[in-house]
Order: structure tokens, then sequence, then C-alpha cells
């Protein structure tokens, strides 16, 4: 998650973010957009490819089967999965 990475390199979340991203666009790692819900707000609801932009509404919830109808109601993250070893120096 780019928080965890911005707190191992001592840089932003954004900057983390951004270098998140060119490693995706290079093929070193798979990003996905992880959506939560309010009614298990620390447990991923899904997980979107990286570039495919935000769930469409309305969304059912998998974990409580809830209509959700606004994104006021969820929350999102991002993980990427490494797919190769990469050294930051």
């Amino acid at each position: 998650m780019p928080h965890d990475l911005a707190v191992r390199l001592g840089i932003t979340r954004s900057d983390a973010l951004t270098v998140l991203a060119i490693l995706e666009g290079d093929g070193m790692c798979s990003m996905k957009l992880l959506v939560y819900h309010k009614c298990e707000p620390d447990t991923p609801a899904g997980a979107i490819p990286y570039g495919q932009g935000f769930p469409n509404l309305p969304w059912l919830c998998p974990l409580c089967e809830e209509e959700v109808d606004n994104y006021d109601d969820l929350l999102f993250d991002f993980i990427a999965e490494i797919n190769q070893a990469i050294e930051f120096i």
C-alpha cells in the first residue's frame, strides 16, 4: 500500500503513489484500487485493476449485499503486488 512504501522510503504518500504508478506502468507491479464499504471499514469489499476507475453505481457490496448509490458510502485505497524484486537506492 502507498502508505507502507512512504514510511519505508521516508517520502510522502503522494510520492509513494507516484512511484507505484510508474512501476505499474513499467510492468514491475500490479496495482489495484481497493474498495471499502462502511459495513466493514477495515475489510476490502472489492478490488479493481488500476486505471479502470471507480466502481459503477449502484454497486452491490459483496460483504453485506447492500446496494450502494453514493460514493460517500465507500472508501478507497491502493495495493500493489510486486512482480519482481525491486531495490530502492
